[in-house]
This record gives C-alpha cells, sequence and structure tokens, in this order.
C-alpha cells in the first residue's frame, strides 16, 4: 500500500443496506474512449471491480441526491462504497456505485469545512456537482468551471491509487 493511505470502508453520511450493485455488468470496456474531461475508463473500471468486492452498502441522504440531480428526488440514494483517508490535508475520499436505477458513480472528497461530491455517468462523464457544508447542512452549486477542475482532481487522485488499493483489498 501506498504511505500515507489509510484505507477505511465507512458511509459518507449514513449505513442502510440495500440489494447488490447494478454496476458490475455495466463497467466501460478498458478500450472503450474516455469521457472529454472525464475519468480514463480503465480507472473507472478498476474502481468498479474495487467497490464491488470491498465495499459496503450505504445511502447518500435525499438532499444530497437531490442536489446532484439523482433518481428519486429528496429520498436516500442506495449506494455501495468505498473510502480512503489520506494523510496531509486529512481528506476522506469516497467512491460510491448507484444501485438500481440511477446506477451512476458519486465521488467525493472531505476536507476541513465542507464536502466536495460529484455525480458521474457510467463511462465517467461529469454529470453535476455540490458542496456539502456539515456544520450548516447547506449545499451550494460550484459554478461550472470549479466543478470541472475540482472532480479532475479527484479522477486524478483515484488513478494514482486504485492499483494500490486493489493490491492490499
Amino acid at each position: 500500500m501506498k504511505p500515507g493511505l489509510l484505507v477505511c470502508i465507512v458511509g459518507l453520511m449514513g449505513l442502510a443496506a440495500s440489494p447488490g450493485p447494478a454496476w458490475a455488468a455495466d463497467a466501460p470496456a478498458p478500450s472503450a474512449p474516455a469521457a472529454k474531461g472525464g475519468m480514463n475508463p480503465v480507472v473507472l473500471a478498476k474502481l468498479v471491480s474495487l467497490v464491488t468486492r470491498a465495499g459496503h452498502d450505504t445511502d447518500l441522504p435525499g438532499p444530497i441526491a437531490a442536489a446532484l440531480g439523482l433518481p428519486n428526488t429528496g429520498q436516500p440514494w442506495p449506494d455501495r462504497q468505498f473510502a480512503v483517508q489520506s494523510h496531509g490535508p486529512e481528506a476522506l475520499h469516497v467512491v460510491a456505485l448507484g444501485q438500481g436505477e440511477g446506477a451512476d458513480i458519486v465521488l467525493s472528497v472531505k476536507g476541513p469545512a465542507a464536502i466536495s461530491i460529484f455525480r458521474a455517468d457510467r463511462h465517467g462523464a461529469l454529470l453535476g456537482a455540490t458542496t456539502y457544508f456539515p456544520e450548516t447542512r447547506l449545499t451550494m452549486t460550484p459554478p461550472a468551471a470549479t466543478a470541472a477542475a475540482d472532480f479532475g482532481t479527484e479522477c486524478a487522485f483515484w488513478a494514482i491509487h486504485v492499483d494500490a488499493l486493489i493490491s492490499v483489498e
């Protein structure tokens, strides 16, 4: 495992049991072209495999799901997720795969004051973003350029670390 990473399995904001993921069969083939500004399809396939094998079932809270434009507006969004605590800036990185309807991917990174949350489609293209502030329980939609840049940074984090995480799993 790479130095500076502590592997942990946590819920982004809550825990709940739900059926198995509908994701495994829908992952893009590694030869698929990368979505413009999105996640590399090889990395995406590895993340799907990692989360399917080592993640756990949770629910993304309804208000955050609604802010991202996920189905079942206002209702919890069932997912399967895997999290990694990185040292240094003390960031918690989470990748979540939707289960059932709306089987998108949600990436998030929790910093000291806020959680940046990104919704991508099954091919890794950014569909939406929100910032959640735990102290006030409010969300904010970041400007499109900021969301795209931050999503790219989070995709790069997973691209750098996914192989090491798979090897310790």
